[in-house]
């Protein structure tokens, strides 16, 4: 499984856009694969074209070490810093 993740922060909204793509070994999109900070509760399904796309708070984003899990059913859920 491979992971692609951009935040882009907004300070007029005050929260960060997190947002990424998910691949399988091949280069294919994962749709309906979960993607969640866990230390924050916060995540969110892939779309069909392997991509997702959710809001945090900015206050939460400043946290020194967050952690995004991904998990597909029949692949080992992985955990990126």
């Amino acid at each position: 499984m491979i992971l692609l993740i951009m935040a882009v922060r907004s300070w007029a909204q005050e929260t960060v856009q997190v947002r990424g793509l998910v691949l399988d070994e091949e280069g294919r999109p994962m749709a309906a694969a979960n993607v969640l900070i866990k230390e924050l509760g916060i995540g969110g399904a892939t779309n069909t074209d392997g991509k997702y796309d959710f809001m945090i708070p900015s206050d939460k984003s400043n946290r020194a070490e967050v952690i995004l899990q991904v998990s597909y059913m029949g692949y080992q859920t992985q955990k990126f810093p």
